[in-house]
């Protein structure tokens, strides 16, 4: 992938001239490990709109998920020298955001309702008229949840993650997190329903 960004330079008689220049994705992790600040402009600029879609599922608003871009492409600079180029970097950068946007929702100040049971429902109506909505309108309605069952939820539903898993990142039981998923899908179908 190519990146292009303009530097702006003085020369000699002190005028700004912009110069365009082409970098591969590894040049560009090149010069953010060597703590270039032009390239740190453009890593914000190339990857805020791809990453702000994760910040957005998990936080209440715009205000908290530019918190959570910031704070994760501030911990993308700082440890971008254990990125040894093995992997995906796109998806280095999404694990930082995503375990940045759950120390938010952590921090946060919802509770937890524990659980052990939950009831069972039939989700098909649900995900059929989630199919006819456009992506803008999901994440609006997930927006509209409660915190504790829009964390759950987008562990469960949007990063597939098991309750198991999410009941030990989380610190909560496997019963809670299954009533987050149940409660978060009937609030949206109620929502759904609005928007019809």
């Amino acid at each position: 992938m190519l990146f292009s960004h303009k530097i702006e330079s003085l020369n000699p008689i002190g005028f700004i001239s912009n110069q365009t220049e082409k970098l591969s994705q590894d040049s560009l992790i090149d010069l953010l490990k060597k703590a270039d600040q032009t390239a740190q402009r453009l890593f914000y600029k190339e990857y805020f709109g791809k990453m702000m879609g994760i910040a957005m599922r998990y936080t209440a608003d715009k205000d908290d998920a530019h918190a959570v871009i910031n704070t994760a492409f501030y911990k993308v600079f700082k440890s971008i020298l254990s990125y040894k180029n093995q992997g995906s970097f796109d998806g280095w950068v999404a694990v930082i955001v995503k375990r940045t946007a759950l120390d938010h929702c952590r921090k946060s100040k919802f509770q937890f309702r524990e659980l052990d049971t939950v009831p069972e429902t039939s989700h098909q109506s649900s995900n059929q008229a989630l199919n006819n909505l456009a992506v803008e309108d999901i994440y609006a309605c997930i927006q509209q949840l409660p915190a504790a069952s829009r964390t759950v939820f987008n562990m469960f539903a949007i990063e597939g993650y098991k309750h198991d898993e999410i009941a030990e990142e989380l610190n909560i039981s496997v019963g809670t997190s299954k009533w987050h998923v149940s409660n978060a899908r009937k609030i949206l179908q109620n929502l759904i329903n609005e928007l019809k």
